[in-house]
C-alpha cells in the first residue's frame, strides 16, 4: 500500500500532525494494525530527536497536539518494540 504520510517531517509540529493523522486513519479503518505499528516504529527510530524529549518522555508539543488517547496508543505500540 502506498502511504501519503510525510516520511521525514521537518519539525516537531509536522511530526505530531502526521502521527495524529496516522492514528486517526487507523481508527477510521483506512490502515490496519500492522501498518499502524510499522509506521509508528519507523517514526520512533528515524525521528527520535523530534519525538522524544530527554529520558524517553514524549516531546511536550507531541503530547499537546495528539492528545491523551493517542499518546496512550502510541505508548503501548512503542513499548512492545
Amino acid at each position: 500500500m502506498s502511504y501519503t504520510y510525510q516520511k521525514y517531517p521537518n519539525n516537531v509540529k509536522n511530526l505530531a500532525t502526521e502521527i495524529k493523522n496516522i492514528i486517526d486513519d487507523y481508527y477510521a479503518r483506512n490502515i490496519n494494525a500492522e501498518e499502524l505499528e510499522a509506521i509508528l516504529v519507523w517514526f520512533s527510530k528515524k525521528c527520535a530527536t523530534k519525538l522524544y524529549k530527554g529520558n524517553d518522555d514524549f516531546n511536550p508539543t507531541i503530547k499537546k497536539i495528539i492528545g491523551k488517547q493517542r499518546i496512550t496508543l502510541l505508548n503501548s505500540i512503542l513499548e512492545d518494540n
